[in-house]
């Protein structure tokens, strides 16, 4: 009995054929400078949130300094009208016996609109670079895929530069929505010497004057900016070449800089 041959079909692969590959999505920042515009991305979006707020030293006593009460005001307004979660992170830089998030998490529930139940803390950050890395877990658990970066105006531009290295670090790809709280404190000119060049002078950073917050982040982030291929492996010129631009901004923005 004769069995008939079939002919196998023959596929060749030309070098020239090109191969998609899917890109891992990237975290990247976006930034705000109104609760309301903010919150309507977040709806249009429909991405699980989560708002982050970042701690400042606090005062000798214990007390909170304005620019955390502020940071702490804007985030409660997200809350309000986005019903994200938050967390609040920050340890005790200061060592007054209780950690920046705890201070945080009591003026929250002193707003009357936060429950306790939709406030995490973390309490082991001592810096903005952890206050970036050690949140990853807890936004992990709550599926969250935007996050709210809430930090006040001199520290934006170096955290949200920051939080994005950090993220894509640690393979976190959420979308970072950026929105600055108002600092609250008094453009009046830098003095000399600054007050980072004279610590022996005590004076606590709370009292220090806008632009000088502003030029002290501006330092750091050139700082960054000679090293970065060493310490931040993976971060364009564009990026850092952005947040140095938006502290130069801030800087100018206050007239009363020298």
């Amino acid at each position: 009995m004769h069995i008939p041959t079939v002919k196998q079909k023959r596929y060749t692969f030309h070098q020239s054929t090109p191969i998609c590959r899917i890109q891992p999505k990237m975290a990247t920042c976006q930034f705000f400078n109104k609760v309301d515009t903010l919150c309507e991305k977040l709806a249009e979006s429909g991405a699980q949130s989560c708002i982050v707020v970042l701690g400042q030293s606090l005062l000798p006593n214990g007390e909170p300094p304005l620019v955390l009460k502020k940071r702490i005001d804007l985030a409660a307004q997200v809350h309000h009208k986005s019903h994200a979660e938050l967390i609040v992170s920050g340890a005790d830089v200061a060592k007054v016996g209780k950690s920046e998030a705890e201070i945080m998490l009591e003026l929250l529930l002193d707003t009357n609109c936060v429950a306790s139940t939709a406030v995490h803390t973390e309490k082991k950050a001592m810096n903005t670079i952890q206050n970036a890395i050690f949140p990853v877990p807890i936004l992990t658990k709550l599926l969250c895929n935007t996050v709210v970066l809430i930090t006040s105006d001199f520290h934006m531009p170096r955290a949200a530069l920051l939080f994005e290295f950090a993220f894509n670090q640690h393979d976190f790809s959420g979308d970072i929505l950026c929105l600055a709280a108002d600092s609250g404190l008094p453009h009046l000119p830098a003095r000399v010497p600054r007050p980072w060049q004279c610590w022996s002078c005590n004076d606590d950073i709370s009292t220090w004057h806008f632009c000088e917050r502003c030029e002290h982040e501006l330092k750091k982030l050139e700082i960054y900016s000679k090293r970065k291929h060493k310490t931040f492996p993976g971060l364009s010129d564009n990026r850092m070449s952005l947040a140095l631009q938006q502290l130069q901004e801030l800087l100018c923005q206050s007239s009363s800089c020298g």
